[in-house]
């Protein structure tokens, strides 16, 4: 078994927490390497850029927030390594645990306490010849433009909405309670087989969220005015539409597994960040 270790150091503020959790792994006798970027903190073990860390690791514990999570889910689900999330940040609805010294994981791994594993698909996104792939969410939107998007939206083949917008969002389950759920879309939860097209702002009265099958293919073309769309790919810019663009989206093959304890609820789970927006569904 070996432990990778996987800090934002915008949440883990100079890598102590990353520093501490490295010496109790030692201090228990479990094997560890770390990212590349903590190689500062000068601890005697291997490390490895972001692409190689869940290559040579069975376990990613990652210090930071959803978004620290986003940025090597990818790679772990390409070389079937699962994560441990620990919740530095606001929210974390993928996250785990807020306990950086992961003492219940350490646990589980030393007394072979079987852990639940939570799998979550991703999305396929093929743009400009390349294929791409999105945990939460694909967004097209205007950006700095000062201009209403025209987008023609089909799924399968089928003519399902003509917008004019800030942009769309097209949203796995577990991207629902993301940037969707702040546009208005729904709560979907993770082991429903769907995918959720929400619209930015749309200049019209369909506003509505869309719920289809995630067999549906999902094509997005823009309308070019002579200013271009962004795209961004949980929450990254990855490319601008023109006239001769479009997205093709759809259920990826690839999925990313979370450890979950014993007892674990995804229900409770958003009553409980749900709560932590404002939203209390416990009254009563």
């Amino acid at each position: 078994m070996i432990i990778g270790i996987y800090a934002n150091l915008k949440r883990d503020i100079s890598g102590e927490k990353a520093r501490q959790l490295a010496a109790i792994l030692e201090q228990e006798g479990i094997d560890f390497c770390l990212d590349i970027a903590l190689k500062f903190l000068q601890i005697d073990a291997p490390y490895y850029p972001i692409q190689e860390l869940s290559k040579v690791c069975d376990i990613v514990v990652t210090l930071g927030g959803d978004g620290t999570i986003l940025g090597i889910a990818e790679y772990c689900a390409l070389n079937s390594c699962k994560i441990y999330a620990v919740n530095l940040g606001n929210l974390g609805f993928y996250t785990e645990s807020q306990d950086a010294s992961c003492a219940r994981l350490i646990n589980c791994i030393k007394n072979d306490i079987p852990l639940i594993v939570d799998k979550r698909s991703f999305l396929s996104i093929y743009f400009q010849g390349k294929e791409y792939y999105a945990l939460n969410e694909v967004v097209i939107a205007r950006g700095a433009r000062t201009k209403l998007l025209k987008l023609d939206m089909q799924v399968n083949d089928n003519l399902v909405g003509k917008y004019m917008a800030d942009g769309i969002i097209i949203a796995t389950p577990s991207g629902s309670t993301a940037y969707s759920f702040s546009a208005g879309g729904p709560v979907v939860a993770p082991d429903v087989q769907a995918l959720i097209i929400t619209p930015l702002a749309p200049h019209s009265l369909q506003s509505r969220s869309y719920v289809v099958s995630h067999e549906g293919k999902i094509k997005v073309a823009f309308n070019y005015d002579g200013q271009p769309a962004h795209i961004h790919i949980d929450g990254k810019e990855i490319g601008q539409m023109d006239s001769k663009d479009s997205l093709i989206i759809g259920k990826s093959n690839r999925s990313v597994e979370f450890l979950r304890f014993e007892g674990y609820d995804y229900y409770d789970r958003l009553m409980d960040k749900m709560c932590k927006l404002g939203i209390n569904f416990k009254q009563g």
